[in-house]
């Protein structure tokens, strides 16, 4: 008899990450595990306690990303008594738009320690209203140059959306922008397959360390390794 055969869905929210696994054939939801974010959203401080955010912020720690995967996808094939080659299939997703600037490994610029106490370094999250000026700039520009894509956008671009974010970081952050390999939206290819079996199925990194330093190294690791 043929073992059944499941896709997994991961859905990272606001507050909270979920995992849902579903057997292919049937359509059946066999097992979903929810982890709640450790940092939750960020709107008054960094997770160091001392950096204050300013009005509108929200951030998230993509700490919390990867702890996801940790303890819903293996508590989801435990409930179903499945193995990590049961899984056929991998979805994920985020609410647009979450972004962050990463380095050219892929890991996010705020794991560095030379960027942790910058707010401009960590995910902005959908919700993020800090952008309002730069919104404020993009739209005054793209109609005082006849610019298409305002009305595309429904005559006014908001502060929740990528390119608002990304130009707060160039004015607030030069340096966090210049070393940026780029930025990326959270559910932008963010998460190949192969990234599953890294943090969670085959458990190649560990994530055991209290060390931020040792955390970012295994990070980077394994993200290599893709």
């Amino acid at each position: 008899m043929c073992a059944r055969k499941y896709s997994l869905g991961i859905d990272f929210g606001t507050e909270s990450g979920r995992a849902l696994l579903v057997d292919v054939e049937t359509g059946e939801e066999v097992a979903t595990f929810v982890y709640h974010y450790k940092d939750g959203v960020l709107d008054e401080y960094l997770p160091d306690g001392e950096t204050k955010l300013g009005h509108d912020w929200a951030i998230q720690n993509p700490e919390d990303y990867i702890r996801t995967f940790k303890f819903t996808i293996p508590e989801v094939l435990r409930m179903a008594n499945a193995n990590a080659e049961d899984v056929v299939g991998v979805g994920i997703d985020f609410t647009a738009c979450t972004m962050m600037p990463i380095d050219d490994k892929g890991a996010p610029l705020c794991m560095l320690d030379e960027f942790k106490k910058e707010p401009n370094s960590w995910v902005k999250l959908w919700k993020h209203h800090a952008a309002q000026p730069q919104a404020n700039k993009i739209n005054e520009v793209g109609r005082q140059r006849g610019e298409e894509f305002i009305e595309r956008y429904g005559g006014k671009y908001s502060s929740e959306w990528f390119f608002s974010k990304a130009l707060q970081t160039l004015e607030e952050a030069p340096e966090v922008y210049e070393a940026a390999d780029r930025f990326k939206k959270t559910c932008e290819k963010e998460y190949p397959p192969g990234i599953i079996g890294l943090f969670a199925l085959q458990g190649a990194i560990a994530y055991d360390s209290d060390d931020p330093e040792q955390k970012r190294l295994e990070l980077q690791a394994a993200l290599q390794d893709l």
